[in-house]
């Protein structure tokens, strides 16, 4: 995909794997929670929007609507720091999950905004101000 991970990036991704099975103990954030099937069906495929995206390193804001457990968004800020990135989850429990999430990776220029996207695409704040949508 054209990305070259550090160490600390791949030790990210060790980390938000911990938190997704610790917080899956408490909330259903995913049924795949084996390391070798997130590896692959999560983190790679939240990668693929690099393809998209390309791997400039100039600043460009995305929001991942429909967060859950963070995903596509983290696994893109993590191997793209340059994004700035917006987590819409409707549910308070995985937008707390989240919030959690970024802090102990410490993780910069992301932030966790609750609420529907139906009602939030209404708010100037919000619409049309990001330069990718995923989902």
């Amino acid at each position: 995909m054209g990305l070259e991970l550090g160490t600390g990036q791949l030790e990210q991704f060790w980390h938000y794997y911990q938190e997704i099975t610790a917080g899956n103990k408490r909330m259903n954030l995913t049924t795949i929670v084996d390391w070798d099937e997130v590896q692959l069906k999560h983190f790679l495929d939240s990668l693929t929007a690099v393809s998209i995206l390309g791997t400039s390193l100039e600043p460009r804001s995305l929001i991942d609507v429909g967060s859950g457990a963070g995903m596509p968004g983290i696994p893109l800020k993590i191997a793209m720091p340059q994004l700035q990135i917006t987590l819409l989850e409707s549910t308070a429990k995985k937008a707390a999950f989240l919030i959690s999430t970024i802090s102990t990776l410490g993780l910069k220029e992301i932030t966790v905004l609750g609420g529907r996207a139906e009602e939030r695409a209404r708010e100037p704040a919000y619409r049309e101000q990001f330069d990718v949508v995923v989902s």
